[in-house]
């Protein structure tokens, strides 16, 4: 303490600059001492590890008098800068820097007593106060390493000694997790349980955890456990057995699954075991709170919601409401009760602060009339690829059988069509008029893309039995007609049932029309060609008819006859009572027309035909002529058909049969100066060329080949 004298002479500014000199130097002196000491201390104890005597006690008290000396050297220089505040600037520096020596001193004193501290506060488990002198010590460290009056080894030595009491507490915080939160099987392996032990330094664990910034990495791998064997098993599960319980020891959450279950469990059933899982929790995590920022607080509950709350709403809506949709229109009056369980479930989840204002359960749920539409459509295009996929060959008969070949306008004709294809229409006529009770913009929207679909779905799945099998491609014929002829009136027949704006506007699918006449006829005519070529094949084993009386010959032309006609009459059987009177009689006409054409032509341009291939060759094509009539004619047709109005070259060939077996005389009487039957079908060059194969070269030939000519 100064003298009576000393402040006297302080307050009339007299005090002599040598002695305030004096008194600054000797506690210099002191403090660098002491400085020297303190870190002789520090580094034996936290850098080199010496065994030594604890003197930081001791150091702190003479620390403590020399901060007392400086107070009072403080208010003498204030008295004496008034006097002479120039002189006593460079001493007041060099106050300046002692004062931050002092302190820095107080600050490792500080670091020394809370190491020491943590371990008593470990050591009782008490882990909210072991985290604070942890988080202390950081925040004391880093101003310590920015002083420039310290050693920077005994910041890195003191960092360390920091570090490795975090390691410390983290190893019993984490012990304790362990002991005390588990999740476990059940006996026997079906279910799934939580377990909370009821430990009184629960909650101070999870504090110090949060301090420590341990809380967040393990709290979210409890929320993902907890998500994956307790709430998904409540909700995937069409069968569980929830038991939750608090017992003296621990808080319980046991799942069990049933090995037989029923498919479909309520949606009420399912938030009622939610809430009791959630509302066990609440009892425990709801007294956990955590400070986000200066005035705000977290419970851990919320932070449980926030981890779990987006996976379990989708979960819920895919596995709970989205099968609770009703498929019919009758029962969506009793979806309100789903609805008012569903506001009931997310108002409780928000007493639990499981989750805030957001509503998107009850928002799905009170769009069940879009999620209906949307249902049944997407069940309805289902069935329809299903019938798009069955065998096209089980047949129905449609068509007006009656007066079907004057062609009434209007009027199917009477045919065989696929059985799926007369469902599949049923089916887009029942949705139009299931669009009159709700959802009309998509179900008429499925009706196009049923259509659409067949389109790609029914050429490609039955490729190889559409190109392959005469039956098939005349069914899908079939149905590609029948299915375009009622997309004519189908928009016009159910508009009227549709709700408004759509009964007063017009709701058409005519043009979708000429996609199914063009593919009916794309793949029928592929057939066809496919026809053609198969029986030209087996024209081609007759040899161009070149001398068909031999005996290596005829056996091959014979056969040829015999496959081709065998091929007409297959197709007669398969085409008769499936494809209309009309189409039928048109494709078997341009089938036959084509071999008739094919044989004519091959005979006319032999140059040499002896009688003998005349008759051989006249008996084969004899066997085609009368066939033909037959294969003409449809089943159960009682009308005649004429070959000659319906095959071009029917009396061409008729005629040739004639040539084949005619005299000279015949033919040129026949010929009637151009004016006969004969020159009816045959131009001069083609009986000429005949006669000259037929006959030797005789006068009576050449008479003959002059009579044969235009007049």
């Amino acid at each position: 303490m100064a003298s009576l004298v000393t402040n006297v002479l302080a307050d009339t500014g007299l005090l002599e600059k040598e002695d305030l000199s004096k008194r600054m130097k000797k506690l210099f002196t002191q403090v660098d001492d002491l400085k020297g000491e303190v870190h002789q201390s520090v580094n034996e104890r936290y850098v080199q590890f010496h065994p030594s005597l604890d003197t930081m006690a001791a150091l702190k008290t003479r620390v403590t008098g020399i901060e007392n000396d400086i107070l009072d050297l403080k208010k003498t220089l204030k008295l004496e800068t008034k006097v002479k505040l120039k002189d006593l600037t460079e001493m007041k520096g060099e106050m300046d820097e002692t004062c931050a020596t002092v302190a820095l001193l107080q600050l490792l004193f500080e670091i020394h007593n809370d190491l020491k501290q943590f371990h008593d506060y470990l050591g009782t488990k008490q882990y909210i106060e072991s985290a604070g002198v942890l988080q202390k010590l950081r925040e004391n460290i880093e101003i310590l390493s920015s002083s420039p009056f310290c050693d920077h080894q005994i910041v890195s030595a003191l960092h360390t000694e920091t570090v490795t009491r975090e390691e410390i507490l983290k190893d019993h915080l984490n012990q304790m997790w362990s002991e005390c939160i588990s999740f476990h099987k059940v006996d026997g392996g079906l279910g799934s349980a939580l377990t909370i032990a009821k430990d009184p330094q629960l909650l101070s664990m999870l504090q110090a955890m949060h301090t420590m910034g341990e809380l967040k990495w393990k709290f979210n791998s409890f929320a993902k456990h907890f998500q994956e064997n307790i709430l998904n098993c409540i909700i995937e599960e069409p069968k569980t057995g929830l038991m939750s319980e608090i017992n003296q020891e621990a808080l319980v959450i046991r799942i069990t699954l049933e090995e037989k279950a029923s498919n479909v469990k309520a949606p009420e059933d399912t938030y009622n075991q939610l809430l009791d899982a959630l509302s066990l929790l609440h009892k425990l995590f709801s007294r956990c709170e955590f400070r986000t920022d200066e005035t705000s607080f977290v419970s851990l509950m919320k932070m449980l919601g926030n981890l779990v709350w987006s996976g379990l709403c989708d979960s819920l809506i895919h596995h709970c409401l989205m099968p609770s949709v009703p498929t019919s229109a009758n029962e969506l009056e009793n979806y309100k009760c789903t609805i008012e369980a569903t506001e009931s479930f997310e108002n409780s989840l928000r007493k639990l602060d499981f989750i805030g204002d957001e509503k998107p359960l009850l928002e799905y749920a009170a769009d069940v009339h879009i999620h209906f539409a949307r249902r049944k459509c997407q069940e309805i295009l289902m069935r329809a690829r299903h019938l798009m996929k069955q065998d096209l060959y089980t047949t129905v008969d449609v068509g007006q059988v009656k007066d079907e070949s004057r062609n009434i306008s209007g009027c199917f004709p009477a045919c065989k069509i696929s059985k799926s294809t007369q469902d599949l229409m049923a089916l887009a006529e029942d949705t139009l008029r299931q669009a009159s009770s709700g959802g009309a913009p998509q179900l008429i929207a499925t009706v196009r893309n049923l259509f659409g679909i067949f389109v790609d779905v029914v050429p490609t799945f039955h490729r190889q039995s559409l190109y392959d099998l005469p039956q098939v491609s005349a069914l899908f014929h079939n149905n590609c007609m029948y299915i375009a002829h009622n997309l004519k009136t189908l928009g016009h027949r159910y508009r009227y049932t549709l709700p408004s704006p759509y009964c007063d506007s017009i709701i058409s699918f005519v043009d979708l029309v000429p996609t199914f006449t063009k593919m009916a006829a794309e793949i029928f005519f592929s057939q066809m060609r496919n026809q053609r070529d198969q029986l030209m094949e087996s024209l081609a084993m007759a040899r161009g008819f070149q001398d068909v009386a031999s005996d290596d010959i005829y056996p091959d032309a014979e056969k040829a006859i015999k496959q081709v006609l065998h091929q007409l009459e297959l197709l007669h059987s398969v085409w008769s009572d499936v494809l209309p009177t009309k189409s039928f009689i048109k494709a078997m006409s341009a089938l036959i027309g084509t071999v008739l054409h094919d044989v004519v032509e091959k005979v006319t341009s032999l140059e040499d035909i002896s009688a003998d291939d005349a008759s051989q060759l006249h008996g084969l094509l004899t066997k085609i002529k009368v066939k033909i009539p037959g294969l003409l004619k449809p089943k159960h047709f009682q009308e005649p058909v004429v070959a000659a109005v319906h095959i071009k070259l029917w009396t061409t060939f008729s005629e040739l049969l004639f040539i084949l077996e005619a005299s000279m005389k015949d033919i040129v009487e026949r010929w009637a100066c151009g004016k006969g039957p004969l020159a009816a079908v045959f131009d001069p060059v083609q009986v000429k060329s005949l006669i000259r194969a037929l006959f030797q070269n005789t006068e009576r030939r050449a008479e003959a080949l002059s009579n044969i000519r235009l007049t």
